[in-house]
């Protein structure tokens, strides 16, 4: 294992004479383990002030770690610290034994899938007085890439996290070109291991359909199920349920397990899904406690929350201006509830979502699968979270 260290004074020096959003490049060479330590926290406290970003590359690998994301709140109030500069921060990037890696592969085989790269962990700790805490989520995407082999640079479908179960867990990824060599860049609010996967789904009753494409690449990427075997059902309605689930599969948002609702039982299989969109701020219930899961959601309803996904992902809204003169533009736009407006207009300026051929949105019509599909995909690839293919 190669440890790369930082050197207190000179990096405060670095900091001292940048400007705001400094980049600090760490090259940890090339090889198999790589450590990061001499980081302390009062260290990631002065960067914050800068808003400072590490950028370290392994050389088959690299992250991009704001110093934004790291939690100084978290490390004060589990350590309660007398001194920041005595809490040490380490950041690994690491392979798994062959072991850990072969379960991997057996994994996504068992779904049709082919892991096509060397899964890499992705770890920060925090460390004080003998005691380590892992800082395993972050307030926002943190980016982290891997090398594709050369043959597959074109095969590979996303990458996944993989979680504590072993299962394998979408995460937005794109296919990004450095010094001649491909890469695939992932987003993530958590750190974990992750790998790259091949994988193609299909079903045979949205051949031909408008929503087609949608449909099959987020199914490939593993964000959609089917509801049997070759079927999809693209016409049927959602559920708010099945709607937390699928946005919160589509930004690969770590699922929570907290109780948030009362009509929302721990034994849900929606439950961590209905938690985590509550968490990250893309669901609100109803006055009376519920969430009313099983209850289908309207097509305004699921605007509010690609708008609010959409912010999550770090993008601006359209302008007042602008998304006044979209919704002037929709032909029902009397029928769409004030306080949807706003996002209609901005999603409808942006092209997350899109209208259908009378000029009409239909706001209080059930949303369906396809348009769900649909509506996903525009936010990813606006969002530039994946790539178009």
């Amino acid at each position: 294992m190669l440890r790369v260290s930082f050197v207190k004074d000179e990096l405060n020096k670095l900091l001292a004479s940048s400007a705001s959003k400094p980049v600090i490049k760490i090259n940890a060479g090339t090889g198999i383990d790589r450590v990061v330590t001499g980081l302390t926290a009062d260290l990631v406290k002065n960067m914050q002030q800068k808003e400072a970003i590490l950028f370290i590359d392994t050389g088959s690998s690299f992250y991009t770690l704001p110093s934004a994301a790291l939690d100084i709140a978290q490390i004060i109030n589990t350590f309660a610290p007398d001194d920041l500069s005595k809490v040490a921060v380490s950041i690994d990037i690491k392979h798994p034994g062959e072991d850990e890696q072969e379960a991997i592969r057996k994994k996504a085989a068992k779904t049709g899938a082919s892991v096509i790269s060397m899964p890499t962990d992705f770890s920060v700790t925090y460390t004080y007085n003998g005691k380590t805490i892992a800082a395993d989520r972050f307030s926002q995407y943190v980016e982290r890439a891997i090398e594709l082999p050369a043959a597959d640079a074109g095969k590979v479908t996303t990458g996944v996290r993989v979680l504590e179960d072993g299962s394998l867990y979408h995460v937005p990824t794109y296919v990004k070109r450095v010094d001649e060599r491909d890469f695939a860049v992932m987003n993530s609010f958590t750190n974990s291991v992750y790998a790259l996967i091949v994988n193609k789904a299909s079903f045979k009753d949205t051949a031909g359909r408008w929503s087609q494409q949608a449909i099959e690449d987020l199914a490939s990427r593993t964000i959609l199920t089917g509801t049997g075997i070759d079927k999809f059902e693209p016409a049927r309605g959602v559920t708010r349920a099945e709607f937390a689930a699928m946005i919160v599969r589509a930004l690969g948002l770590p699922a929570k397990t907290d109780g948030v609702y009362n009509d929302v039982k721990a034994a849900d299989w929606y439950a961590p899904f209905v938690s985590a969109a509550k968490s990250y701020g893309l669901i609100s219930g109803y006055p009376d406690g519920t969430f009313r899961p099983k209850q289908t959601i309207t097509r305004a309803e699921a605007v509010a929350i690609i708008g609010k996904a959409w912010t999550l992902a770090g993008q601006t809204a359209a302008g007042d201006s602008d998304a006044a003169a979209a919704l002037a533009g929709i032909s029902d736009n009397a029928d769409i509830p004030a306080w949807v407006r706003p996002a209609f207009g901005s999603s409808f300026k942006l092209g997350l979502i899109s209208g259908y051929e009378d000029g009409s949105v239909k706001p209080m019509r059930t949303v369906t699968r396809e348009e769900t599909a649909a509506m996903l995909r525009n936010l990813l690839i606006r969002s530039e979270l994946i790539e178009s293919k």
